[in-house]
């Protein structure tokens, strides 16, 4: 009994350990942004961040949920800017997604936009990715990674994810 309740405490012990090093990993992935920032809900985004977004019953109700961020350019002067959005989790039908930055439109991903300027300070333009839960199975997850950057080649990017659960 007491050989048995060692393995099961060893096996734990390193489950536990791999996982926390997997989080680690993640984490250390992405560095802050010198010139960009993404507000979400009156606070600011970590490199990396997961925002999840659980659709309720009003927003299937509705046909649509989505989750709003502002782009911030910590810098003095304009940026020629860019965002690139990724699907990194979640089946085919959820490649077409709306996304708005000016103006609305449904992209595949991956997908990245064309250059435009960012004047320093927070944007007024709203970042929105929507789903329509109308299209997707009950009980699907989508992970979208957005990325915004500097020019075409994506310099210092600011990085940030967005799951949303059906």
């Amino acid at each position: 009994m007491k050989l048995l309740m060692a393995a099961f405490v060893m096996m734990a012990t390193v489950s536990f350990v791999s996982c926390n090093k997997d989080k680690d990993e993640e984490s250390e992935n992405y560095q802050a942004s010198t010139s960009y920032a993404v507000h979400y809900q009156n606070s600011v985004l970590e490199p990396g961040q997961t925002v999840v977004h659980r659709v309720t019953d009003i927003e299937r109700g509705a046909g649509e949920a989505l989750e709003a961020f502002f782009l911030e350019n910590k810098s003095d002067v304009a940026l020629q800017t860019r965002y690139k959005v990724e699907l990194v989790e979640g089946p085919a039908t959820m490649k077409d997604v709306p996304v708005c930055y000016g103006e609305c439109r449904v992209v595949t991903c991956p997908y990245q936009s064309e250059i435009f300027s960012l004047a320093p300070g927070v944007d007024n333009n709203e970042f929105s990715i929507h789903c329509y839960p109308d299209f997707h199975e009950a009980g699907v997850l989508g992970t979208y990674k957005i990325t915004v950057g500097k020019t075409g080649s994506m310099d210092d990017p600011q990085v940030f994810f967005v799951k949303f659960v059906l």
